[in-house]
C-alpha cells in the first residue's frame, strides 16, 4: 500500500515535467509527419499536443510555444485536408491565447482568406503584426490584401517596407528570406 502510494506520488511530481519535455520532440516528430506526407497522422498528433497544452489553467513559456506550434499545425493540416470544423475550434483557441502569438494568428488569417472571410484575414494579419512586428509573412499578406485596393502607384508602398529591413539587417532565415523575396519581386513588376 505505501508502496503504490510512492509511486503514485513520483507519478504525480514526475509525470508532468517528463510530459512537458517530451512536447518539443513529439512537436519535430509532427511537423516530420506533415512535411513527409502523413499529414492525417501530423494532425492527431498536433491535436494531442494542443489537447495537452491546454488541459491546465496555466501555461508555461516552453507550454505556449507548443501550442502556438500545435495550432499552427492543426490549421496548416486543416487547410490540407477541409478539416473546417476542427479549423474554426482551432482560430477560436487562437484568438483567446494570451500572450498572442505571430505565428498562429497569421495562419489564422491565412485560413480565414482561404475560407474568403477578407475582412477577418486581415485582422488576424494586423494582430501577428501586434504581436510581432516582424512577423514577415503576416506583413506580406497584408500587403498583398491592401495593395489590391490601392491605386497601380501606391501598389509597391507596403513592399518597400522588406527592401528597407532587409538592407538594414542581414541574418534573416530562409522562411524571412521568402517573402523579402517575393516582396521584391512585386517591387520589380
Amino acid at each position: 500500500m505505501v508502496l503504490r502510494a510512492l509511486l503514485l506520488a513520483v507519478a504525480v511530481t514526475v509525470l508532468p515535467g517528463f510530459m512537458a519535455q517530451a512536447r518539443p520532440s513529439r512537436l519535430n516528430e509532427a511537423d516530420h509527419l506533415f512535411w513527409s506526407g502523413k499529414g492525417m497522422q501530423a494532425l492527431a498528433l498536433y491535436q494531442n499536443l494542443l489537447s495537452e497544452c491546454t488541459a491546465t489553467e496555466t501555461l508555461s513559456g516552453a507550454s505556449q510555444e507548443v501550442q502556438a506550434a500545435a495550432s499552427t499545425g492543426i490549421l496548416r493540416s486543416c487547410l490540407r485536408f477541409g478539416k473546417h470544423d476542427l479549423a474554426e475550434k482551432t482560430l477560436a483557441l487562437i484568438s483567446q491565447a494570451q500572450p498572442p502569438q505571430a505565428e498562429p494568428l497569421t495562419w489564422a488569417g491565412n485560413y480565414a482568406e482561404y475560407r474568403g472571410r477578407l475582412q477577418e484575414a486581415r485582422d488576424y494579419w494586423n494582430k501577428a503584426l501586434q504581436a510581432d512586428p516582424m512577423a514577415l509573412e503576416a506583413r506580406y499578406r497584408l500587403a498583398e490584401a491592401t495593395s489590391v485596393l490601392s491605386s497601380s502607384s501606391e501598389r509597391v508602398i507596403p513592399y518597400r517596407w522588406f527592401l528597407e529591413k532587409y538592407k538594414q539587417n542581414s541574418a534573416f532565415s530562409p522562411t524571412d528570406l521568402e517573402w523579402i523575396g517575393r516582396a521584391c519581386v512585386r517591387l520589380e513588376k
